[in-house]
Parts: structure tokens; C-alpha cells; sequence
């Protein structure tokens, strides 16, 4: 169960690293 949350933790900091990288480029 614990290792449920922190895949989906792992998920949105994917996520978040990809608009942060977006971001950067403009």
C-alpha cells in the first residue's frame, strides 16, 4: 500500500520536472 502512494508521488514529480523544463526553455 505504502508503495502505492509514493509510485504516485513519483508520478506527479515526473510530471511537474516536465513543465519545469518547459518552462525553462521559454
Amino acid at each position: 500500500m505504502i508503495g502505492d502512494w509514493r509510485l504516485e508521488i513519483g508520478d506527479w514529480r515526473l510530471e511537474i520536472g516536465d513543465w519545469r523544463l518547459e518552462i525553462g526553455d521559454w
